[in-house]
């Protein structure tokens, strides 16, 4: 018997390895939550990574996809207080008025933009004005899951007149996120900042349920890193290390 389940375990661990990448990717794909539907009336980036989300906003603007932008507003760091650096609606402001975008098609929301939640609680604006009003939301492709939810959190019903629109980072590659430090950092990371909004917006079932879900899946990811680490060991560093 202890012997059948041992062979069961070193089969399971096998099919593990042997699969890995794939799994690794469909680990940051549950992430990715992309699913844009135009046109939209506002186009809305959120603050975070202006190296891409805002070009984004511009294609989709330039395109016709939207009609305007809405604009969030960062508080001032001490570097913008210190006159070192422009507050970020500003830098976006001025990358959309160089690709051409018209003043009159950019809305400043009001209100400061501190987290992923309080920016779609200051989205709510538009609709005060325009119940029906139809939002497309850029950020980067493994934010967008924890936006789509904070926006299901907030609007319910109102969540099928959102769209999210993912875009790549510059700092690693989608497809292979788990060979770059910058990749593990960030989606790691970004699994844990969706646990924290579900144990700190939902109900006491939802949390129990997915932070279950949530920790089992980062457990099983961080094992296969560590099995995958000891494979691609060189001959020279196993001599070493056995040294």
């Amino acid at each position: 018997m202890v012997r059948r389940v041992g062979l069961l375990l070193l089969l399971l661990i096998g099919l593990l390895w042997a699969s890995h990448a794939y799994l690794l990717r469909e680990f940051a794909n549950v992430l990715d939550a992309t699913d844009p539907h135009f046109p939209a009336d506002y186009v809305v980036v959120l603050p975070g990574g202006p190296e891409t989300r805002t070009f984004a906003a511009v294609v989709i603007l330039r395109e016709g996809l939207a009609a305007k932008t809405a604009i969030l507003r960062n508080p001032d760091s001490s570097a913008v207080d210190e006159g070192l650096s422009l507050p970020t609606h500003v830098v976006t402001q001025r990358i959309l008025q160089k690709r051409g975008i018209a003043d009159d098609r950019m809305l400043f929301l009001d209100g400061e933009s501190r987290t992923t939640y309080s920016d779609l609680q200051l989205i709510d604006s538009i609709f005060d004005n325009e119940p029906e009003a139809t939002i497309a939301i850029v950020t980067n492709r493994f934010h967008t899951r924890r936006a789509r939810w904070a926006a299901a959190n907030l609007y319910g019903d109102k969540l099928d007149q959102f769209c999210f629109v993912g875009t790549p980072s510059d700092a690693f590659l989608w497809d292979t996120w788990w060979e770059s430090p910058q990749g593990l950092e960030m989606i790691l990371a970004e699994y844990l900042k969706l646990v924290y909004y579900i144990v700190k917006y939902s109900t006491t079932m939802q949390r129990v349920t997915a932070v279950a879900i949530v920790l089992a899946a980062i457990v099983m990811v961080v094992l296969l890193l560590m099995r995958r680490r000891r494979y691609v060991l060189t001959p020279q560093s196993q001599a070493a290390d056995l040294a």
